[in-house]
Order: C-alpha cells, then structure tokens, then sequence
C-alpha cells in the first residue's frame, strides 16, 4: 500500500525558510521510494483551504508542519491559521503529525491526538534558533549557528520519512540533541557554548511526543 506524506512548507520569512532549507535537503538526501509518495504545499498555498483539499484528496498517513504556531494552532503563510482547537483539529485523525511550530504541542497537539491522531511530535513552548540569515537554501542547512538545532529537530522528521515509529522519531531526536549539546558546551566559540546551547537545552525540554500509546495530559483553561 502506497504511504502519502504530507509537507507543509510556510516558507515566508526567514524562520521558515530555513525549516524549508531543511525539509527540501532532506527530501534530497533520502531519495524517496517507490512505496511513498511526497505532496508538498509551500509559500502562498498554504492555507486552511489547501491544507483541508490536500488532505481529503490525498488521505495522507504523515502530516509535516514547518510553519509558525501558537499554544491552540498551527500558522500558514503570512500566518493564516491552518489547523486550530475547537475547531478543525479532527482533519488531523487517523495520521501520524510533526509540527515544527512553536507552542503547537501545548494545546494543539493534545486536542489532536484527542480527536484520533496517531501520533503528534512538537514542542510546547516556542522553538528557538539561531542563524547567520544566510540566502540561499544550501547556505542556511549549512548555517554553523542553525544546524546545532535544526539538525536534532529534523532527526524526527527524518525517523518518521523513512516509517519509524512516532517513539522511535522521538528518542532519536532526543538523542541528537543531547549530542548536539555535548559538542555545544565543549566548543571554544562562545557563542555557540552560551547562547545555541541554551537554544537547544530549551527545545530538547520542550519538545513533547503524543499519542504512540504514550499518555495524553489535557491543560484546561477557564473560558472567557
């Protein structure tokens, strides 16, 4: 049975266009087989609507967000929402989901994994890195001050392409980042051992696996 990925690339300031440098070096590298087919919505496509058509038409088993996000959402190009709670959260049932997205994994992806997600991999709190604002996409995967980070994070996203569990996604990007860090702390430039240290601590802690039979925490708020 054919596996259908779904990527979804923001791509529309600098942030995202490296999360897009990455995903597309990535692509590269595995040289997908016959058995997976790869759908990609990037730049001004992506909106609620084309990420909603994509997914009815093309039923996909792995949805990637390389976008902003908040606490309740994933955000699309020039920040439209794309999948939000208590709204349209059920369109993600049924698959396995990684949003590299700030806070997405504090509200969104429980409601997610709620509604009948497989899996969700994101963080939740705000994903931070580091980078030189390098212009081109071969540049910026190579970026010495965004590749400490980016590299752990994209080790999920590169586990689940190649049909790794959610778990096993997970703990090998764990692992990365710990790696990440070792070589981060040990190195004479002081920027990378004070600051891009600190950046890949904070996303190393926060990033959060959901779903994979693994227990859901609900956060409730007080409605307004």
């Amino acid at each position: 049975m054919e596996r259908v990925v779904l990527i979804v690339n923001a791509n529309h300031d600098t942030p995202t266009m490296y999360l897009a440098a990455w995903a597309k070096s990535l692509l590269k590298k595995l040289n997908p087989a016959d058995l997976v087919r790869y759908i990609e919505i990037e730049g001004d496509s992506v909106t609620r609507a084309n990420l909603e058509s994509a997914i009815t038409a093309e039923n996909p088993t792995l949805v990637l967000f390389h976008c902003h996000g908040t606490a309740e959402s994933v955000l699309g190009f020039e920040f439209n929402i794309l999948v939000s709670i208590n709204d349209n959260a059920g369109i993600l049932a049924g698959r396995d989901v990684h949003a590299l997205s700030c806070q997405a994994g504090k509200l969104l992806g429980p409601q997610v994994v709620g509604v009948g997600a497989k899996s969700f991999i994101g963080y939740k709190e705000d994903f931070e890195f580091w980078h030189l604002n390098k212009q081109s996409d071969e540049e910026r995967v190579l970026d010495p001050y965004a590749f400490p980070t980016l590299m752990p994070a994209f080790k999920a996203v590169e586990a689940l392409l190649l049909g790794k569990s959610a778990k096993e996604a997970f703990d090998l990007s764990q692992r990365a980042f710990a790696d990440s860090m070792l070589s981060l702390i040990t190195s004479t430039n002081s920027n990378l051992n004070t600051m891009v240290a600190a950046s890949t601590l904070q996303n190393k802690r926060h990033q959060v696996l959901l779903g994979d039979n693994m227990p859901i925490q609900l956060t409730m708020r007080p409605s307004s």
